[in-house]
């Protein structure tokens, strides 16, 4: 019991420091757009989304479709999902998720 809450206070202050940092790095926190709150709404798509565009241009770049260009294309979108759902988490912070209807 006593480790668990030692991890939990860690942890607790680790988001403090985090949230800290994220605010003077950013300053106070402003309202977002609509494009970013989309974005961070539905990672998925947006993951699909950097899926196609990474990897459309690396095939339009290229003249031609290899699995080199198409895993290029996963990665690249995998890494715009995780973007997205650090964005959400920090739209969730500090308020900025639209309201279920």
């Amino acid at each position: 019991m006593d480790r668990v809450s030692s991890l939990r206070r860690a942890r607790e202050s680790l988001a403090r420091a985090w949230w800290a940092l994220d605010r003077v790095v950013n300053g106070p926190p402003r309202r977002p757009s609509r494009p970013l709150v989309l974005f961070a709404v539905h990672p998925v798509l947006s993951g699909l989304m950097g899926l196609v565009f990474f990897g459309g241009t690396a095939a339009v770049g290229i003249g031609r479709i290899y699995p080199a260009v198409v895993l290029w294309g996963a990665v690249m979108g995998l890494l715009t999902g995780l973007v997205a759902v650090v964005a959400g988490k920090k739209l969730e912070h500090y308020n900025f998720l639209p309201r279920e209807r």
